[in-house]
């Protein structure tokens, strides 16, 4: 038995209208991953910096806020209670090879909590300027080291 003539013409309408919907939220798709790509920051744009370099941004982090660079160092004061992800820590521009040998007083936001002192690590940084007598950090990545 055939189907009746409404119930065909609004089959056919179902099967035809789905491309241009389908065509419309691929290109958006496409069209926000562009979008992203240009607009987002390139992964990897922090830089390894001199022990020079380092001496001038540790002693003036205000004028360096900012910068995304790269630096070592040695957790001094874990994480506590609901600043967890804040961590105090010895660090240089440098990898040393003796947790005694960093300089620079540090406050790691943004650090993993799991932290303990004495860990060792290399951490991806903007710098945020100063905080207190240390120098204030965002940690966008971090790697122990060790």
């Amino acid at each position: 038995m055939r189907e009746p003539v409404r119930e065909r013409r609004a089959a056919a309408l179902l099967r035809r209208r789905w491309w241009p919907a389908a065509f419309a939220l691929a290109a958006l798709v496409v069209w926000g991953g562009l979008a992203t790509m240009v607009v987002a920051p390139p992964l990897g744009g922090h830089r390894e910096l001199s022990g020079r370099e380092w001496q001038r941004l540790a002693a003036d982090p205000e004028g360096h806020a900012g910068e995304q660079v790269i630096v070592y160092g040695v957790v001094t004061r874990p994480g506590e209670g609901t600043r967890r992800d804040v961590v105090g820590a010895a660090v240089d521009g440098l990898d040393r090879a003796d947790p005694a040998d960093y300089p620079t007083a540090a406050e790691l936001t943004g650090a993993d909590p799991a932290l303990v002192a004495g860990d060792m690590f290399r951490a991806e940084v903007t710098v945020t300027g100063a905080a207190g007598e240390a120098v204030a950090l965002l940690v966008n990545r971090l790697r122990p080291l060790g």
